[in-house]
């Protein structure tokens, strides 16, 4: 296991039973002896170190997204081509949770028709105040959720209609709603969105 957090590297050796090689370096880690490597790392710095792995002839698990710009995803999608034999996984593995599985068995009975409109919706609240927990899921200033605006991270309410539809968007509105964090909490939110509002039109018609 790898992670440049001391608290969490041990936290998740002794989960998995402590007797684990550890290391904070990825520099140090990719040269261990293995066969694949799950990403968890932050969710928009998933490409780099997927490739890096390629390079390796390593396997990839992506536990979130892939890429954070349009330009890393062309890269990774050539560093996959460049080395063969390599297997990438994408676990947006969210739909696979219970409730969305039942929802797509329910689309694909056919009993609701052809789907027209959907929506999903994703909260995540968290109380500002609650600091002792702020300091364990962000855990410094400078964390990538406090930077990220609410229209970045939709997989949690779109992923779900798209398993269960199949459809695949073609078009897309989206906004936010301004509404900053006030105060010095220790999340403070950098992108001061509140929350987003994202319509797709989708290859289906929906």
């Amino acid at each position: 296991i790898c992670d440049f957090h001391p608290d969490r590297l041990a936290a998740a050796a002794a989960r998995l039973g402590g007797d684990i090689a550890q290391y904070e370096d990825f520099d140090a880690f990719i040269e261990h002896d293995m066969d694949a490597v799950v990403l968890a790392n932050y969710f928009h710095e998933h490409a780099p170190y997927a490739i890096r792995c390629f390079e390796r002839s390593i396997h990839v698990f992506s536990e979130c997204i892939s890429n954070g710009t349009m330009a890393e995803g062309v890269e990774l999608v050539r560093a996959f081509e460049k080395y063969p034999g390599c297997i990438y996984m994408l676990a947006e593995n969210y739909p696979q949770m219970i409730f969305n599985r039942e929802m797509k068995r329910v689309v694909e009975g056919g009993t609701l028709g052809k789907i027209l409109y959907a929506e999903g919706e994703y909260n995540h609240p968290v109380n500002p105040k609650d600091a002792p927990f702020a300091k364990t899921y962000i855990y410094f200033e400078k964390h990538w959720r406090n930077f990220l605006p609410r229209t970045y991270y939709v997989t949690h309410s779109l992923a779900p209609i798209m398993w269960a539809t199949g459809a695949t968007p073609k078009r897309v509105t989206a906004f936010s709603m301004f509404a900053p964090i006030e105060g010095d909490v220790s999340n403070g939110c950098y992108a001061g969105d509140g929350a987003s509002g994202i319509t797709t039109q989708n290859d289906d018609g929906s």
